[in-house]
């Protein structure tokens, strides 16, 4: 048919022949309570008629399966590199693959060597950052333990976030506020050329009066995240953005005891 398998997979998909599955509440509900029954991820696929990669995705989602970092983690990832590794036919063992990869990075009219493809090798290293699950940084000692929470019913990036999330319903409870939502806009740097190019804030907050502000959750400022507020002050000087930092957050802490569900 002179067309890879995506292609082919993407056409199948439109023509309504794969079924992608929208994964809700009751499904990882489900999802949680099958896998911590003990039940081999080949068998979850069946229940939810999809593929084992799939299950394994919303595991890590979730935030139930082996902890990044710990001695499981690795056992596992080790063992699953050194297969690969170990296989003659794997594409990183040919000597043919490695000779094309010097072939292009030689040639300085290669596709790996335009200024297009290495922005999108940013874009994608600041996507895969972003999206880290469970992990720990000698910094800030801000806890990443992301995934869906139930009690707020949709997925959170750190236990920082979901513990601000929570205040923010006590807050619209109180009546101090009319409601919030987790990541709800993105603004762009489209005068930016390299680097970041946009920014998502974490809480978007509607007050009482009329008008919007933003939160930021941050235990630790890193050089991403201060250049992007630079940005935002630079080519949105309307939008007001409020952190909250290791100080606000102990200062928020202190309702926690009427706050349930605060981990």
């Amino acid at each position: 048919m002179g067309r890879n398998v995506k292609a082919i997979k993407a056409k199948a998909r439109l023509m309504g022949f794969l079924y992608k599955k929208q994964w809700g509440r009751k499904d990882y509900i489900l999802l949680k309570n099958e896998y911590k029954s003990g039940k081999p991820i080949k068998e979850i696929a069946k229940i939810f008629n999809v593929t084992e990669k799939s299950i394994t995705w919303q595991i890590r989602v979730l935030g139930i399966g082996s902890k990044v970092g710990t001695k499981e983690f690795s056992e596992k990832a080790s063992k699953r590199n050194k297969k690969l590794w170990n296989d003659p036919n794997h594409i990183f063992n040919k000597s043919e693959y490695r000779e094309k990869i010097k072939v292009h990075y030689k040639d300085p009219d290669n596709i790996v060597n335009s200024k297009e493809y290495r922005q999108r090798l940013s874009d994608m290293a600041t996507f895969n950052k972003n999206g880290l699950k469970n992990r720990n940084m000698r910094s800030g000692l801000i806890n990443y333990h992301s995934g869906f929470r139930e009690d707020l019913g949709h997925y959170i990036r750190s236990g920082w976030e979901a513990n601000i999330a929570r205040y923010l319903r006590f807050l619209i409870e109180k009546r101090k506020i009319l409601k919030y939502e987790y990541e709800a806009d993105t603004f762009e740097f489209k005068e930016i050329k390299r680097g970041n190019r946009s920014y998502t804030p974490d809480f978007k907050i509607y007050l009482n009066n009329g008008k919007i502000e933003y939160w930021e959750v941050k235990g630790w400022m890193d050089k991403d995240s201060k250049v992007k507020l630079k940005r935002m002050e630079k080519y949105y000087p309307e939008v007001k953005i409020i952190l909250i930092e290791r100080e606000q957050y102990n200062e928020i802490k202190k309702w926690s005891r009427l706050i349930p569900g605060w981990e």
